[in-house]
């Protein structure tokens, strides 16, 4: 037999008592609600993770410009003889060593020498450099702040009495709830979090390698520091706008953006939460007053569940069947069913009289 639901012992229900229920019911209930929770500031990461892109740009193109180091050496060192050579010699007749009046030759003794090379020190590359050894020292922070020990705390306690009457009979409840949940902070979170933080700081690690950066740092050039000026190039270049709003990020955000949420409160006037315990008690009432229905009455309101659908399970398979058809096919069935049953009763009559004689001829033998 099919097992019953809660909806088919309120649909089967006495409604007069149903009503009575709840028209004399007198009900209160609270419920405390306690909770620590530890939100993770996360955007530290996608700023990071995003200005990186911008530098890896910057980075594979730099910027660079031409110094001129200029020298006067000797003649036999100089390397590189051009037309600022010569005039700085004509300005400088005292580092003429001899002229030669037939050729027009002239012997200098000594001669400027320029070398030009191209160098990374610009004010923008020197930002860039500064820029990178910021991040590392700002992940380093986040990744110290980071709490992998707080203990989630979330406790409700519920209490509630009811009581009512149905007729003479006066009917009660009281429940109390406990629900306690401290665990550590989920820890595939952090985990994933750590993850992040290994990805960047080897992303940090590739910027430390680049040509731009070991450079500058072997020149032990002077970090940059707030205002940063507005070149024309950090102005114009999206990259380089794209860098400087994580500068900016990392000025204002030092601290730990983590926080802690909690909450202490006491709810007693929520209606909606107290109808849904008043139907609970009800359902109580309704489970306990089965027991005052006697078997028949119980095996009938069964048999019209099944019944009822049976016949709906029918009519919906075969929307074309008439009321006809189907008091036929039921006849058939019960007919079948009975006859089955009455079948099986003279079986079980039969074997029973067959035993029963076999006792009576084993207690005879044992008589003798």
């Amino acid at each position: 037999m099919k097992q019953l639901k809660v909806l088919d012992l309120v649909v089967n229900s006495d409604e007069k008592k149903v009503d009575s229920f709840t028209d004399k019911l007198d009900s209160s209930f609270e419920i405390k609600h306690k909770y620590n929770d530890y939100i993770y500031d996360e955007e530290w990461l996608g700023e990071v993770e995003q200005g990186i892109r911008f530098i890896n740009n910057i980075l594979a193109n730099p910027n660079r410009f031409i110094v001129n180091e200029e020298e006067v050496v000797k003649v036999e060192l100089a390397r590189r003889i051009t037309v600022d050579s010569i005039k700085h010699l004509s300005k400088n007749t005292n580092l003429i060593q001899d002229i030669n009046e037939k050729s027009g030759d002239v012997k200098p003794s000594k001669i400027l020498n320029i070398n030009k090379e191209e160098s990374f020190n610009t004010y923008e590359n020197r930002f860039i450099y500064s820029v990178i050894k910021t991040i590392e020292m700002f992940v380093f922070r986040k990744k110290q702040m980071l709490n992998t020990d707080f203990k989630y705390k979330n406790e409700k306690q519920m209490q509630y009495s009811g009581a009512t009457q149905i007729g003479q009979e006066d009917v009660g409840i009281s429940i109390n709830y406990n629900s306690n949940l401290n665990e550590k902070v989920d820890q595939k979170k952090i985990e994933r979090i750590l993850e992040r933080i290994r990805k960047v700081e080897l992303l940090i690690n590739d910027l430390k390698r680049s040509e731009l950066y070991i450079t500058l740092s072997k020149d032990n050039v002077a970090l940059v520091t707030s205002p940063i000026k507005k070149t024309n190039v950090i102005l114009r270049n999206t990259n380089f706008q794209g860098v400087l709003k994580l500068w900016d990020y990392m000025q204002r955000n030092v601290e730990d953006n983590s926080k802690i949420v909690s909450d202490d409160k006491t709810i007693n006037e929520d209606e909606n939460l107290k109808g849904f315990i008043d139907e609970a008690f009800m359902l109580n009432y309704l489970i306990a007053n089965t027991l005052d229905e006697d078997d028949s009455e119980k095996q009938k309101k069964n048999a019209e569940y099944l019944i009822n659908n049976l016949i709906q399970k029918v009519v919906i398979t075969n929307d074309n069947i008439s009321k006809k058809e189907l008091k036929e096919m039921v006849d058939k069935q019960f007919v079948v069913i009975k006859n089955q049953r009455l079948t099986e009763s003279r079986e079980i009559k039969k074997v029973f009289k067959e035993a029963i004689k076999e006792y009576k001829k084993e207690i005879q033998q044992i008589k003798l």
